[in-house]
């Protein structure tokens, strides 16, 4: 129970890790060339790069995401021996990997979003359009609404649940934090498109 099986490390033994060795493998993970490590150019039928006599390693690497993603499953194993008590502390905790560079998103312009409303003035789900462009909610919150969260004479809405997935199944769950069930006001065009939905709904309805 005490020996670590996580590739790379070599089979250690989970009382004997430590930072210095989580770190040196974060960044042998960061750095290594994956067409290399894995073979992928020799098992090619004509190899482009490193399996060539003269090649050049095409330097093909783990994305800073990835690495991230390599890290958090080691941390959070070692977490779950933490609290089993099969070792006193984790030490992938101490180590800290590079975060992913986010480019600022300046959103749409107003132009812009006049065209995706107009594109989307037939569709069935033109409403979901408006309430995108307008409110700023979550995807998870977006999916999450139902009609009773929302009060189209007070022209407000609650976020009281989200859509998420969760152990491979998607499930409607409360929100992460007790900051993101809040009330939402709603902007004149999203209560008058939420109206024209719930008519078009009605309709639907009546036609089965």
């Amino acid at each position: 129970m005490e020996t670590l099986m996580y590739p790379g490390l070599d089979k250690r033994r989970l009382s004997k890790l430590n930072a210095q060795e989580v770190r040196l493998f974060i960044t042998r993970t960061r750095t290594e060339c994956q067409c290399c490590k894995h073979g992928w150019d020799a098992s090619r039928e004509t190899p482009v790069c490193c399996a060539l006599k003269d090649g050049e390693c095409c330097e093909s690497r783990l994305s800073t995401r990835m690495v991230q993603s390599v890290h958090a499953v080691l941390r959070n194993a070692l977490e779950s021996a933490v609290r089993e008590e099969i070792i006193p502390r984790n030490a992938a905790k101490l180590v800290k990997v590079p975060v992913p560079k986010c480019k600022v998103n300046r959103g749409l312009t107003v132009p812009q979003a006049r065209l995706i409303l107009k594109a989307a003035h037939e569709h069935r789900l033109s409403a979901l359009y408006v309430l995108v462009l307008c409110l700023g909610l979550r995807r998870g919150e977006f999916l999450g609404l139902r009609w009773m969260d929302v009060d189209l004479d007070g022209a407000k809405l609650e976020v009281i649940q989200t859509l998420r997935r969760v152990e491979g199944r998607l499930q409607f769950v409360r929100p992460k934090t007790n900051d993101s069930e809040r009330t939402v006001p709603l902007p004149s065009i999203c209560v008058e498109a939420l109206r024209a939905h719930r008519k078009q709904q009605f309709a639907e309805r009546s036609d089965r």
